[in-house]
């Protein structure tokens, strides 16, 4: 498992992926629905802080979204950035929920302000 900080990497392979073209359409509701749906073309889930879904969601969507991706076993490359964990509450939640995956290589936490709290929350999920 890979975490980066930095925007180093590419997305243009990915067969499903959210990006702020699909913002306006998309609700947590449907990200949760792609999450649990669970198909072999659902590869690649990102958000940025600016996106309408993430900025609706509320502690308990984030540990929602974190059992969603735990339980998905197709699920390569979470990509999460533009402050949208700026809130050290939201990685908390989001990793009380991620405490294992079976099939998440890379994880992009660019671009937000992670504190020690927030590092903290990961530690479960990393080891």
């Amino acid at each position: 498992m890979d975490i980066d900080s930095d925007a180093g990497s590419s997305m243009e392979d990915a067969i499903y992926v959210f990006t702020d073209d699909d913002d306006e359409d998309m609700t947590f509701a449907d990200i949760m629905q792609a999450v649990h749906r669970n198909g072999p073309d659902f590869l690649h889930l990102e958000g940025s802080g600016g996106d309408n879904w993430i900025q609706s969601m509320s502690n308990e969507d984030w540990e929602e979204l974190g059992r969603g991706v735990s339980n998905n076993t197709h699920l390569e490359t979470v990509h999460i950035s533009g402050g949208a964990l700026n809130d050290q509450t939201r990685v908390a939640f989001l990793f009380r929920g991620l405490m294992r995956s079976s099939s998440i290589a890379r994880m992009h936490l660019y671009e937000n302000e992670i504190g020690a709290a927030g590092v903290r929350s990961m530690v479960p999920f990393l080891q």
